[in-house]
């Protein structure tokens, strides 16, 4: 991800996934990402204005042995931010999840993000919602606050359709990687195998697995057997991507507190709706015909009905659904979102 641009040190960058690419591809010359560190960093300096950007900070503390040696990294980085800021340096944070997705130390976790919060020139968002999650956790951050909405996957997969295409299938899809986050096991279990096969429907729980994660062992153990249930474990190719979602009637999410989902913007890219919990995370990013799709957070019954309802829709009603969310994908095309993204540089790097 590196060119002819100034360069942003982005920690981290997911080497496996095409966000940051999405947010830089209308940036070509200007700015170009580069995977670092705040000491990368730092060795911009001497070239004129660094500017560090920082994406899912947990990553930071992952893989530390001990509690010690967490609150010592924590004290570690927000000196260097500190450092790093006094020197000139730029910083801008995206603020990506309410929590770490994976258990980390709750106090060193809200140390570090108090620190980032206090060096950050930019704290970018992609809901409003996360402003309010946000200064519960650090105090009143608004000043510094820019929403930021996470662009849509047009055109990265597959070239943009010209219309949505119509389902292929008669069931629902769980997408992306399989983590404890993502609660499969309620999904599974609210929509048991007598619901789905009186609707003639099935879930696929399509993605790549952790290794080792005894969790999902033990729910497919528990799921064996069952007919409406297809598990595709592995990563998943670009190229079968778009038949996967196109095959679904629907994308079920069932996350405790989503801010934005990275899944949610894939399902509009291929005029899917959301079968997920009615947060304001995730009413911000849909078209409003497709929240009536969204059920009452922790409610199975609720669950089912909206599964009811996506899965017996009428062909014509769902055509329309589809068409609303390929046009909020529109609205959010990384076309549109990446030169907003150059904006923020241009004048955190012009700021005094």
């Amino acid at each position: 991800m590196s060119g002819t641009g100034i360069p942003v040190v982005n920690a981290t960058i997911y080497q496996d996934n095409p966000y940051h690419g999405l947010l830089h591809a209308g940036l070509a010359g200007r700015y170009d990402a580069i995977r670092g560190t705040v000491e990368d960093a730092f060795s911009l300096l001497p070239e004129g204005t660094a500017l560090l950007h920082l994406h899912w900070e947990e990553h930071l503390l992952r893989g530390i042995p001990s509690a010690a040696e967490v609150l010592l990294t924590v004290r570690h980085l927000a000196a260097r931010l500190a450092a790093f800021r006094a020197a000139g340096g730029r910083i801008l944070w995206t603020l990506h999840n309410a929590a770490p997705h994976e258990a980390l130390d709750a106090d060193a976790f809200l140390e570090l993000r108090r620190a980032i919060a206090a060096t950050a020139h930019r704290i970018l968002l992609h809901s409003t919602e996360a402003l309010t999650l946000l200064e519960a956790q650090v105090g009143p951050v608004a000043q510094k606050a820019f929403l930021l909405p996470h662009p849509s996957y047009l055109g990265v997969y597959e070239p943009e359709p010209g219309s949505a295409a119509p389902a292929t299938g008669a069931g629902l899809l769980c997408f992306g990687k399989l983590r404890g986050y993502k609660r499969l096991d309620r999904v599974v279990e609210r929509l048991p195998e007598a619901f789905l096969s009186g609707l003639g429907a099935r879930i696929t729980i399509a993605g790549e697995s952790q290794p080792g994660d005894a969790a999902l062992d033990a729910l497919r153990a528990a799921q064996a057997g069952r007919a409406t249930l297809d598990w595709d474990i592995r990563r998943i190719p670009e190229a079968e991507t778009g038949g996967l979602f196109r095959a679904a009637r629907a994308v079920v999410l069932d996350y405790d507190r989503p801010l934005s989902s990275g899944v949610a913007l894939l399902a509009l890219t291929f005029g899917r709706p959301l079968l997920a919990p009615r947060l304001p995370g995730l009413l911000e990013i849909l078209p409003a015909e497709a929240h009536g799709l969204l059920f009452t957070p922790g409610s199975a019954e609720d669950m089912r009905r909206a599964a009811r309802d996506v899965l017996t829709m009428p062909e014509a009603a769902h055509g329309a659904l589809a068409a609303a969310c390929l046009e909020r994908a529109r609205h959010y095309r990384p076309a549109r979102i990446s030169p907003i993204l150059g904006a923020v540089y241009d004048a955190v790097r012009l700021e005094g």
